[in-house]
C-alpha cells in the first residue's frame, strides 16, 4: 500500500508530497494502533488525494497567473523602452532646432550691432528733414521716426526691420512731394491749435480754411513755418476757389494762389 502511494506522489510537487506522506505517517500511526479500518483508511487516502489534486490545480493557476503577470510587464517595458528611444529622438532633433535658432540669434544680434548705429542716424536725418518741411501733420510724421526707435530699443523691432520701415516713410516723404490734396487738419493760429481744412500743394504750401471762415497759408519767415491768416480779399478768392475745385475733384490748370514767402524777404 505505501509503494503504490509513493508512486503516485511522485507526480505531485515536493510541497504537496511533504503534506501527503504527513498524512500517510499519522494513517500509519493510527492503523498500527488498530483505530481504522482498511475501509477507513482508503477514504481519508481518497480525501487527501483529493485535496492534493485540489492543490496541485491551484498551483498551476497560480504560476499560469504569474507567467501572464511577467508576459504582460515585459510588454510594458518593451513599449517604455520604445517610448524613452522616442523621446530621445525628439529631444535631439529640438537639441538641433534649438542650437539652429541660438545660432540665428547671434547673427542677428551682432547685425544688430552693427546697424543700429547707422538706423539711427538715417532716422536723424529724415527727422531733421520733416522739421524743416512745410508744416503739414508734422507731428505724426516725427512720431513715426519715434515709435520705430523705440520698437528697436525695446528689441520688438531688429535694426535691419526697421532699416525696410524707414526707407517706407522716406519713400511716402517723396509721394507727398508728388502729390496734393485737401485734408482735416490741427494748425496753430494766433497761439491757438484749430482743427481746419488744408490743401497741401506738393511739399510746398499749405492753405487753410476753419469752419468760420478764416482762409489762410503757411509762411516760411525767419527759418521757420507757421501759419497766418489772409485778409487781401483777392488773395482769399483764389485760395477758395482753390478749395472749390479740389472739393470737386478739379486738381489740373492754372491756379494763382498766393505766395508762402513775405514779399520782404523774397
Amino acid at each position: 500500500m505505501f509503494i503504490i502511494e509513493k508512486k503516485i506522489l511522485n507526480k505531485f510537487s515536493k510541497k504537496t508530497v511533504l503534506l501527503v506522506t504527513a498524512m500517510l505517517a499519522v494513517s500509519g500511526t493510527v492503523s498500527a494502533k488498530g483505530d481504522s479500518s482498511p475501509v477507513e483508511m482508503a477514504k481519508k487516502l481518497a480525501a487527501l488525494r483529493q485535496e492534493v489534486d485540489v492543490l496541485s490545480t491551484s498551483l498551476e493557476d497560480k504560476k499560469e497567473e504569474f507567467k501572464g503577470r511577467i508576459r504582460s510587464y515585459s510588454t510594458q517595458k518593451a513599449e517604455l523602452e520604445a517610448q524613452i528611444q522616442r523621446a530621445k529622438i525628439r529631444q535631439s532633433a529640438l537639441d538641433e532646432q534649438i542650437k539652429k535658432r541660438v545660432d540665428k540669434v547671434n547673427e542677428q544680434v551682432e547685425m544688430a550691432d552693427v546697424l543700429t548705429p547707422a538706423v539711427l542716424e538715417s532716422i536723424g536725418i529724415l527727422k531733421k528733414e520733416i522739421e524743416k518741411s512745410i508744416p503739414f501733420k508734422r507731428k505724426e510724421r516725427i512720431d513715426e521716426l519715434d515709435r520705430l526707435i523705440s520698437q528697436m530699443d525695446q528689441k520688438i523691432l531688429h535694426p535691419a526691420n526697421c532699416y525696410a520701415r524707414l526707407w517706407d516713410r522716406t519713400e511716402d516723404e517723396f509721394r507727398l512731394s508728388k502729390e496734393s490734396g485737401v485734408y482735416k487738419q490741427v494748425i496753430v493760429l494766433d497761439g491757438k491749435e484749430i482743427l481746419a481744412d488744408v490743401v497741401r500743394i506738393g511739399m510746398v504750401m499749405i492753405y487753410f480754411e476753419t469752419k468760420e471762415g478764416v482762409v489762410g497759408k503757411s509762411v516760411y519767415s525767419d527759418n521757420k513755418w507757421s501759419f497766418q491768416k489772409i485778409y487781401n480779399q483777392k488773395e482769399k478768392k483764389e485760395v477758395l476757389y482753390l478749395f472749390d475745385s479740389f472739393k470737386k475733384q478739379v486738381r489740373t490748370g492754372l491756379f494763382v494762389l498766393p505766395s508762402a514767402i513775405p514779399e520782404g524777404e523774397r
